[in-house]
């Protein structure tokens, strides 16, 4: 089978995508594998462009066909924060685009953050979108790039054991439930990174 590393050392998101792949004559890899990708730093401005920084350098370090992804949250009412600064946001100015190399900051000061942002918002200005770009690059220097979304709301509190990120705040109206309530069967026939990752499945017999 053909190896394909995933550029991410996360291990909820490793899930979400081994699993969506599973049917694919494929054998996937992380970044844990090679010590020898150092951290890459996400420093674009775009998702396109973080998710295509990580699957080059990890395509030209391993020789292989690499996968990177970069997702995050979009909340219109607050300008699009946290957006690209979506893992960072509890620490960082997200005013300052320079900053945002900066360490992670946990899933639950995230939500704090983003629930205080929020507060005596109504609810119908408590929309957010969930956005997933990936980005398969070839050792041939072939490239391509698929986006994908999904719309919810924000809850005025978490609710949910499941997922990660923002999922326990992300409302699902369609299922009355967040994106933590949910199965991981169902998370990736609704989510962001399940529907980018539907697409991903039509196309890549043709990079193999």
């Amino acid at each position: 089978m053909t190896p394909l590393v995933i550029a991410t050392r996360n291990k909820g998101k490793l899930e979400e995508i081994r699993k969506a792949l599973a049917s694919c004559p494929i054998k996937i890899h992380s970044l844990t594998e090679f010590q020898e990708v150092g951290e890459i730093v996400e420093d674009s401005q775009t998702f396109e462009g973080n998710a295509l920084k990580k699957a080059r350098v990890a395509c030209q370090v391993t020789g292989s066909l690499a996968l990177g992804d970069d997702s995050g949250l979009v909340v219109p009412t607050l300008g699009g924060e946290p957006g690209v600064l979506s893992a960072r946001y509890a620490r960082l100015d997200s005013s300052s685009l320079a900053r945002r190399a900066g360490p992670a900051a946990t899933a639950d000061d995230n939500n704090k953050k983003l629930l205080d942002a929020m507060k005596r918002i109504p609810v119908e200005k408590r929309g957010a979108i969930y956005v997933c770009v990936l980005a398969l690059v070839l050792p041939t220097g072939k490239e391509r790039l698929i986006r994908a979304t999904c719309e919810g709301v924000i809850a005025e509190e978490p609710k949910g054991d499941g997922g990660f990120g923002y999922d326990p705040i992300f409302f699902l109206p369609i299922l009355q439930k967040t994106m933590a309530q949910i199965s991981l069967e169902e998370k990736n026939r609704l989510s962001h990174r399940g529907r980018a990752l539907e697409e991903l499945k039509k196309i890549i017999p043709y990079f193999l």
